[in-house]
């Protein structure tokens, strides 16, 4: 098969494999900032508590802000508005720990599950589905 025989070729490596960077054990590594992140600690909280963690958080949550908003674009302008005020604007702007906080302890307003007031909208679908027109 050919693709045996590129990857026999490589010397067990796909060309775009080739292209991936080689990592170094931290040891090996002299700039901290190019050292791994410990992820492996107890709480979320510890996680966010290191600087270079937050650091990163704060670049990726920018880079989400503008696909977040470009896939609501087709919304009226001022739901648009609101959602650039309510999450664009925080995303790029806020304290991206507080954040990340406030969606890990979020709570429906309902407590969980769904919605009481969406009961009677999913009757009335279930009902279309069995009676149908």
């Amino acid at each position: 098969m050919v693709p045996d025989k590129i990857f026999r070729a490589g010397g067990g490596l796909f060309a775009a494999e080739k292209l991936l960077p080689h990592l170094l054990p931290d040891d090996q590594v002299a700039d901290p900032q190019h050292k791994s992140i410990d992820w492996e600690v107890a709480s979320y909280k510890d996680l966010l508590s290191q600087p270079r963690f937050a650091e990163g958080l704060r670049l990726s949550l920018i880079k989400y802000a503008d696909l977040v908003a470009r896939n609501l674009s087709g919304l009226e302008p001022e739901v648009m508005a609101a959602v650039d005020v309510a999450v664009s604007q925080r995303m790029k702007t806020g304290d991206p720990l507080r954040l990340t906080k406030e969606i890990i302890d979020y709570k429906p307003i309902s407590g969980g599950g769904i919605e009481p007031r969406l009961l009677d909208d999913l009757a009335a679908v279930r009902n279309e589905v069995i009676r149908p027109h």
